[in-house]
C-alpha cells in the first residue's frame, strides 16, 4: 500500500539509473491511471496535476533529468 500518489508512479518505474534505454513516463503514466481505475479524461487530467505537484525534476552534474518525491 502507498502512501502517496508519487509512490505509487514511481513504484512503476521498474529499471534502475543503470539501464541503458531508461523508462517511458507515458507507460508508466498508464499504468498508474489503470491502478487508480481512472476512465474519464477529466479524472485523468485532475489526477495528473496532482501528481506532477507532488513529483519533482532535477538536472544531475551529468546533465540528465531525474525524477524524484
Amino acid at each position: 500500500h502507498y502512501s502517496s500518489r508519487a509512490e505509487l508512479f514511481m513504484s512503476f518505474v521498474n529499471k534502475g539509473p543503470d539501464s541503458e534505454r531508461g523508462v517511458s513516463i507515458n507507460k508508466a503514466l498508464k499504468r498508474y491511471h489503470r491502478e487508480k481505475g481512472l476512465r474519464a479524461v477529466e479524472d485523468k487530467e485532475d489526477e495528473d496535476k496532482e501528481l506532477w505537484k507532488d513529483l519533482r525534476l532535477r538536472k544531475n552534474e551529468r546533465g540528465e533529468i531525474v525524477l524524484f518525491f
